[in-house]
C-alpha cells in the first residue's frame, strides 16, 4: 500500500482536501483523525507533550467534526490509546499505519497523515523516517495546499486572537516581531512563521522524498471551478488515481470557511483584509512571493491581487 503525507499548510483548505480524499472519494484513510499529530508529539517533551496528546485524544472522540467521515469502523479504540501512549517512536508510527493499511485494504487506496505541522519536521528526521517507511510502503507521496501568504497568515493571526483582542493589531504586531524569538518554540503567535517560508519547505521535502513524489497545490486554483478538470487531471497524474473535486460534497461549514471570503478564512467575525493592510504586509512578507516566483517561474494569479 502507498502512503500520503499532506504536510500543510494550515488555513489553506487542508481540511477540504482531507474531505475530498476520504468523503468525496474513497482514496486515503488517515487513522483516528485528520491530524494524528504523532510525529509532532514525538518531538515534544514533558508537559508540552501531555497537553498535545490530550488534544489528540479529544479529536479522536466519535462526536468530533473530523470523525464524521466514512471509514470510522476501521479505527480501533485500543489501537488509538496505545498509539498515544509512551514510548513515542518512529517504529510505532510506522506500525500503526501498516496495521491500518491492512484493515482498510479494498476500501481505500492508501493511508496517510494530514498533520499540518509535519511541515516543521527537521530534514534529518524526515530522512530517518523515509528509510523506515520504505520498508513497508510501496510509494510515499507528499502533498501541500498553499494559499496567498498574507491572507493565510492573516487568518492564522485571527485564530490566535483572544476574546477582546483586535485581529488587525495582532496581525501587525506579529509581523513586526515574527523573527524575534521569545524562547518558546510553541508560542502560537510566532511558531507558525516557519509555514510562511513556502519554497524552502517544499524544497526540503523534495530533497528527502524526491521531486517527483512532491506535489504543491495552490488553494485558490484547486477550488476554482473554471479549471476543475485541469486540477483533477494533475492530481490523477501525481496520485495514480482519479479524484473528484466536487465542491457539493464538501461540508457546508468548510465551504463557507474556505470558499466564501478570500480575505477572511475562518470565523465569521474575523476582520477583513483591506488593500491598504495588504500593501503594508508586503513590507514584511514580500520575500515569500519573490521566492515562489524564483522557484516556479510565476506567482499564482490569485495572489497579490
Amino acid at each position: 500500500m502507498d502512503f500520503l503525507f499532506n504536510a500543510g499548510t494550515s488555513w489553506s483548505g487542508t481540511t477540504s482536501f482531507y474531505y475530498t480524499c476520504i468523503r468525496s472519494n474513497p482514496y486515503c484513510h488517515t487513522g483516528n483523525q485528520k491530524e494524528t499529530g504523532y510525529l509532532i508529539a514525538l518531538h515534544k517533551r514533558g508537559t508540552a507533550r501531555d497537553k498535545y496528546v490530550r488534544l489528540r485524544h479529544m479529536y479522536s472522540q466519535p462526536n468530533h467534526l473530523w470523525q464524521r467521515v466514512p471509514g470510522r469502523e476501521f479505527n480501533e479504540i485500543n489501537d488509538t490509546i496505545d498509539f498515544y501512549s509512551e514510548p513515542f517512536t518512529i517504529d510505532k508510527y510506522v506500525s500503526y499505519y501498516t496495521r491500518l493499511g491492512e484493515r482498510v485494504k479494498g476500501s481505500f487506496k492508501t493511508v496517510g497523515d494530514f498533520t499540518n505541522h509535519n511541515w516543521d519536521l527537521p530534514e534529518v528526521f524526515l530522512i530517518e523516517l523515509r528509510e523506515r517507511m520504505k520498508e513497508h510502503f510501496e510509494n510515499i507521496r507528499v502533498t501541500f495546499q498553499f494559499r496567498d501568504p498574507i491572507r493565510r497568515y492573516f487568518s492564522r493571526c485571527g485564530a490566535n486572537s483572544r476574546k477582546g483582542e483586535n485581529h488587525i493589531e495582532n496581525f501587525q504586531e506579529t509581523l513586526r516581531n515574527a523573527t524575534v524569538s521569545d524562547g518558546d518554540p510553541y508560542n502560537q503567535r510566532r511558531s507558525d512563521w516557519k509555514m510562511v517560508h513556502y519554497t524552502q519547505g517544499i524544497q526540503k521535502f523534495q530533497r528527502v522524498f524526491g521531486e517527483e513524489n512532491v506535489y504543491p497545490m495552490v488553494m485558490e486554483e484547486l477550488w476554482d471551478v473554471t479549471v476543475q478538470k485541469e486540477q483533477e487531471k494533475k492530481l490523477k497524474e501525481f496520485l495514480g488515481c482519479p479524484l473528484s473535486l466536487n465542491q457539493s460534497k464538501i461540508t457546508a461549514e468548510r465551504k463557507h470557511a474556505h470558499h466564501g471570503n478570500k480575505n477572511s478564512l475562518g470565523k465569521e467575525n474575523y476582520d477583513v483584509m483591506t488593500p491598504e493592510l495588504y500593501e503594508w504586509a508586503l513590507k514584511y512578507m514580500g520575500f515569500v512571493y519573490d521566492d515562489w516566483e524564483e522557484a516556479f517561474g510565476a506567482i499564482p494569479k490569485y495572489w497579490k491581487c
